[in-house]
This record gives C-alpha cells, sequence and structure tokens, in this order.
C-alpha cells in the first residue's frame, strides 16, 4: 500500500513498480544529511551536484534499483561485417525519471523523511529558547517512536519522520484550551485581515475619484 499522506510514492515503468517509502530505515543509509540537503537544494539550477544528491536519496528509499530508470540504459548493437562482428554501437535512452521529476520527488522524500510534516497544533509554536539540532539522528527519531507508541524495532524503522509526528499527535492531542485560544487568535486574525482589505478598497476608490 502506497500512503502518500506519510510521504511513500510509487514509479511504475514497463509494467513493475517501483515503492518510494522516505523510513527512518531509508535515511539511514545516507551519509551527511545536511550536506545532502543543501545539495538538492542547490541553486536552482539542475547541475550534477543536485542530480547526484537527488539520485541517492531515491535509490536510498526505493526497494528496487533505481538506476537504469534515472540514468538511463546504454543498448549495445554488434557491427558485423561480412558475417564477422568488427564491433559494437551504443546508444543511450533517456532516463524514464526526467532531471526535474527525480529532483521533485526526492525534495518529498527529504520533506517526509528527515523533516516530517508537522501537524498544525496550536501547542508547538516555536519559542526562543527551543533547543533545535541541525543533525539528524534516525536512531534517536527510532528508539522516540518505540519508547512513546509502543512499536517493534522494525515497525519503528519503517515509520517515516511525518508518519511518527502523526501518530505523536493522535497519542498526545493538544489540551482544549489550547484549541479555543488558537482559534480565537485566529479569528482575531481574519478580522484584521478583513479590515485591512475594506481599508485598502476604500484607499482606491478614492485614488478613482
Amino acid at each position: 500500500m502506497i500512503i502518500t499522506q506519510v510521504g511513500m510514492a510509487a514509479i511504475d515503468y514497463d509494467g513493475e513498480r517501483y515503492t518510494l517509502n522516505p523510513s527512518l530505515a531509508a535515511m539511514a543509509k545516507l551519509r551527511d544529511h545536511a550536506s545532502l540537503v543543501d545539495s538538492l537544494m542547490g541553486s536552482g539550477k539542475i547541475d550534477t551536484e543536485r542530480m547526484e544528491a537527488a539520485h541517492t536519496i531515491l535509490m536510498a528509499c526505493c526497494d528496487k534499483d533505481l538506476y537504469p530508470l534515472l540514468v538511463g540504459v546504454v543498448e549495445s548493437k554488434p557491427r558485423v561485417r561480412s558475417g564477422v562482428v568488427v564491433g559494437y554501437q551504443n546508444k543511450r535512452h533517456e532516463p524514464p525519471v526526467s532531471p526535474v521529476h527525480a529532483i521533485c520527488i526526492a525534495s518529498q522524500m527529504v520533506r517526509h523523511g528527515i523533516f516530517g510534516v508537522q501537524p498544525d497544533r496550536p501547542d508547538t509554536k516555536p519559542t526562543e529558547d527551543a533547543d533545535y539540532t541541525p543533525v539528524f539522528k534516525p536512531e534517536k527519531m527510532a528508539a522516540m517512536a518505540q519508547a512513546h507508541l509502543g512499536v517493534s524495532q522494525r515497525e519503528a524503522w519503517s515509520m517515516t519522520m511525518t508518519s511518527i509526528l502523526l501518530a505523536m499527535n493522535e497519542k498526545y492531542p493538544p489540551p482544549p484550551e489550547a484549541v479555543a485560544r488558537q482559534r480565537l487568535v485566529d479569528n482575531y486574525d481574519n478580522l484584521i485581515k478583513r479590515r485591512e482589505q475594506h481599508e485598502a478598497r476604500k484607499a482606491a476608490r478614492r485614488k478613482q475619484k
């Protein structure tokens, strides 16, 4: 089963399915996560560094050999002269997964596998004294999932960061007062926004006169 909500994806090609799962086990295969993410984001151009980062991430997340789909296949045809093979003519076919698509899919793998999509909780807003670390440690995340969610070691390592965050959100939901407080803040923000839009329309009408 492909659960896209937690970051899983699939590539169907030539009658075969290639499943991508940015699990903790997949992320553990990668070295120096920060440098790899920096290379993947790059400068916006499709260069060798970005492509190598994307291919490394995708192959770590796939349960099959993705390499031919990413770099294409070289077809060798023999050159025959007077019934004798005198050489081979190589022709490289374009990869089924284009460079742009490879980078986009790899970015989603990183998003769900390393960062995780955090559920919108009113009691998890960042604070100035919050303790952040630039180092992603899959083994710590797997241990946390085992300790707090009661899953087995195998199940923990098969989870993505997004699935862990979603499960943690269900097990430890925000308190009702925090939800009510956030609803008041959202209503106030919407009221201010509507008022600003109203004032902007009035100002625009005055300029037209």
